[in-house]
């Protein structure tokens, strides 16, 4: 439910940097990379990435591609592919997409550090399920407390989302 960096290095530990960066290369996903483990860029098997874009790089595309092999049993089994979703609905971070959403379903994984403010998802919606990313860089408000600017766009870009997918009175 809650983002935790010791346990991403031993997720990492178990399935590799050299690895994750081979699967997403085989989904056609050549910009998602995973640089290195959290805190320790000497462990980076990107340098030059890691250099220019920290702990990892994607595209808001490759996200939301992403996402919908994973909403579409595409990305594994359907088995697993449910558990992924299940962990993602665990997200309990109310700041970014959850912040202005009704009771929406939401699968989602946010992303924080000073100047960039990240969220992925699927957001289930009257009219079906939709694949959201909001990715955002250089940001001028690197506050931390509940009114930056950027975690305010997220969740005003998620609710837009969801009016958007609202069926018609007609």
């Amino acid at each position: 439910a809650f983002s935790d960096n010791a346990a991403t290095n031993l997720v990492i530990d178990q399935v590799g940097l050299p690895a994750t960066a081979e699967l997403m290369e085989q989904l056609g996903l050549p910009e998602t990379k995973l640089h290195a483990q959290v805190y320790r860029r000497e462990t980076s098997i990107f340098p030059e990435r890691s250099q220019k874009y920290g702990l990892g790089s994607t595209t808001a595309a490759e996200m939301v591609t992403l996402l919908g092999l994973l909403q579409t049993d595409r990305l594994e089994d359907a088995v697993a592919c449910t558990e992924m979703r299940e962990h993602l609905r665990a997200c309990d971070a109310q700041k970014k997409f959850r912040r202005f959403l009704p009771t929406a379903g939401l699968a989602h994984k946010t992303g924080s550090i000073d100047a960039v403010r990240t969220d992925a998802g699927i957001l289930e919606t009257p009219s079906g399920a939709v694949a959201l990313c909001v990715l955002t860089a250089n940001n001028a408000d690197r506050s931390w407390g509940d009114s930056n600017a950027a975690e305010i766009l997220c969740g005003r870009i998620a609710e837009a989302t969801w009016r958007h997918f609202q069926p018609t009175a007609s």
